[in-house]
């Protein structure tokens, strides 16, 4: 029974999803109560937008083994995409219930509660996603964002910092770490980061507009006036795509 459980999550692995199911199926034969088998066939069924088969075969899991997370993680994803929010964020917060070490749905809670921006309830869950995983920066990322909604640009920054420290390749962490360097008027430091960003993406144009942005706001129109005219070498001038990216440069993008 195990062999067909394997083989199925090999060919599903490999984007086959009749085979998956048919080794599925071939082990709920030789054992019919097999969460294993069950959770494996509803797995497959919802990536295949098989929705109420995918349904059918969750429920049969949670019969027989109602702790199990992934059940319930899954039927998260299955009730966003039937449009019931409210019973994904149940499954969600049960799946937490189940197997509340992994950072993983600490964050899919989170993000649950950032939706109907409930700040609070999702920084407690954000906080404990970064606790389980401080290696990796989407986490940190995340915090920051939320950080950043609530105008707690502070720690928001020490977020992005963590953020920027565990992915230094990455230019968004870089870009919303500057925004909030500005906002607590730490323009020097703002700078700093954005040639970061710069040297990360050197042909973004959008990058060099707002850090000539910057350079004016200090006064320094000489190094400005540069770096504007070095933007439109890059490129057109997009005045809506510019305004959009000062938007976000400045709100940040919790949601």
């Amino acid at each position: 029974m195990r062999l067909h459980c394997r083989r199925g999550r090999q060919v599903a692995a490999a984007g086959r999803g009749e085979a998956a199911l048919r080794e599925y199926q071939r082990a709920l034969r030789l054992d019919e109560n097999s969460v294993e088998a069950y959770l494996g066939l509803a797995e497959t069924y919802r990536l295949q937008d098989r929705l109420e088969d995918a349904l059918a075969a969750y429920t049969q899991v949670l019969q027989r083994a109602p702790q199990v997370a992934e059940a319930h993680l899954g039927l998260a994803e299955l009730m966003n995409s039937l449009g019931r929010p409210q019973a994904a964020s149940r499954h969600l917060a049960e799946a937490v219930r189940c197997d509340g070490d992994r950072a993983y749905l600490r964050y899919r809670l989170g993000q649950m509660y950032l939706r109907d921006r409930a700040y609070r309830r999702a920084l407690g869950h954000l906080r404990h996603a970064v606790a389980l995983a401080p290696w990796d920066g989407f986490y940190h990322f995340k915090l920051a964002e939320v950080y950043f909604a609530l105008r707690d640009y502070e720690q928001a920054a020490t977020e992005y910092e963590a953020a920027v420290a565990c992915s230094r390749l990455d230019d968004l962490y870089h870009l919303r770490l500057a925004a909030a360097y500005c906002r607590q008027r730490k323009r020097s430091r703002a700078l700093r980061v954005l040639r970061r960003a710069l040297e990360i993406c050197p042909d973004n144009r959008v990058y060099r507009y707002l850090l000539a942005d910057q350079l004016l706001r200090m006064g320094r129109e000489q190094e400005a006036e540069r770096e504007y005219l070095e933007a439109g070498r890059l490129g057109p001038y997009d005045r809506d795509c510019l305004e959009r990216a000062r938007q976000r440069f400045g709100k940040g993008t919790a949601k």
